[in-house]
C-alpha cells in the first residue's frame, strides 16, 4: 500500500475511478479535471498496482476571528467498489492527515454528502464545524419587488462575496475555484449576481437553474432583507420556486453543512462558519 500524489499518467485511471464511483458524465469529469488537476492536488492510495482511492485537495483559506488559516477543501474522495469494506477509507484519511501536516496545513475541510458520511468522517477525526440556513421562496401572483439584479463575472463576485462575509468565519475560495463555479452555473442557465434592494442594501448570490425552479447556492445579504432578496431573484429569473442557503448569523440556528479536521494541537473558535460555494 502506497500513498502518493497523482501524475498526468494517472489521469485515465482517475477518470475511470470517478465515473465508476460517482456516475458523472465524461464531459463533467473532464471539465473538472481541466480546471483542477495539477501536481500535488490529488492524493491517491495505490494497492495491487493501481489507484484504489483518491481525493482532490483544493486550496482555500479558513477565515476565523483569530486569524486566517491555510487549508484545503477536500472533494471527490472515493474508493474503488471492489476494494471497499476493508477499512481502506479510514486508512486513506490517516495518510491524508499526514500529507496535510507535511504541507504545513493547520486543518482540512470538507462537505459530506449525507448523514452517513458525517459519521464516516467523524471516525476519521473530523468534526462538524460549518453550518447554514435553508430558505425557500415560492412565486406569488403579484408584481416583482423593487430592486436590481445584475449579472457579474467571477472576479467581481469574489469581491462582493468577501465584502458580504466580512466579520464572519468561513471558507474563502481561490480565484480559479470561483471562476469554475461561475462557469458551471452559467452553463446551466443560472449565474452570479449583485443584488441591490431599496435603501441601498447590497448583496450577492450564485444561482443554479433547474427548469422552472432554481437553487441559490449562497445568498449573502442583510439577513433582515433575505425575503426581499429571494423574491427579487425569483421574479427576475422567472422561476416558480427558489431555494437558498445562507450563513448563520448571531442568535440564529443552522443545519450542519461541513466538517474540519485539525492537524495540530490548536483548535480555533469558529463560531458558525459558512462554506457556501462547496461543490455538491
Amino acid at each position: 500500500m502506497e500513498f502518493r500524489t497523482a501524475t498526468p499518467a494517472d489521469l485515465p485511471r482517475i477518470r475511470h475511478l470517478w465515473q465508476l464511483c460517482f456516475g458523472d458524465e465524461p464531459a463533467y469529469i473532464d471539465r473538472f479535471l481541466s480546471a483542477f488537476f495539477a501536481p500535488g492536488r490529488v492524493l491517491t492510495l495505490v494497492e495491487d498496482g493501481d489507484i484504489q482511492s483518491m481525493i482532490f485537495l483544493l486550496p482555500a483559506t479558513l477565515r476565523t476571528a483569530q486569524r486566517d488559516l491555510d487549508t484545503v477543501y477536500l472533494y471527490a474522495m472515493c474508493t474503488s467498489p471492489d476494494h471497499q469494506g476493508r477499512g481502506l477509507g479510514l486508512r486513506f484519511l490517516e495518510g491524508l492527515a499526514d500529507y496535510g501536516r507535511a504541507l504545513g496545513l493547520e486543518c482540512l475541510t470538507l462537505m459530506p454528502a449525507d448523514e452517513g458520511l458525517f459519521r464516516f468522517y467523524g471516525k476519521g477525526g473530523y468534526e462538524t464545524a460549518f453550518f447554514c440556513r435553508h430558505l425557500q421562496w415560492d412565486a406569488p401572483q403579484n408584481t416583482a419587488p423593487a430592486g436590481e439584479v445584475v449579472p457579474v463575472d467571477a472576479p467581481d463576485y469574489q469581491v462582493l462575496r468577501r465584502a458580504a462575509l466580512r466579520g464572519l468565519s468561513g471558507l474563502d475560495y481561490t480565484a480559479d475555484y470561483v471562476a469554475y463555479q461561475a462557469r458551471d452555473v452559467i452553463d446551466g442557465g443560472g449565474g452570479c449576481y449583485r443584488l441591490t434592494l431599496p435603501g441601498g442594501v447590497c448583496g450577492c448570490a450564485v444561482v443554479e437553474r433547474r427548469g422552472e425552479t432554481a437553487r441559490c447556492v449562497e445568498l449573502l445579504i442583510d439577513p433582515a432583507r433575505e425575503g426581499e432578496a429571494l423574491a427579487l431573484l425569483g421574479k427576475n429569473l422567472h422561476v416558480s420556486r427558489l431555494t437558498a442557503r445562507a450563513p448563520v448569523y448571531a442568535g440564529q440556528t443552522g443545519a450542519p453543512f461541513g466538517m474540519v479536521q485539525w492537524l495540530g494541537e490548536t483548535r480555533y473558535d469558529l463560531g458558525m462558519p459558512f462554506m457556501g460555494l462547496a461543490l455538491d
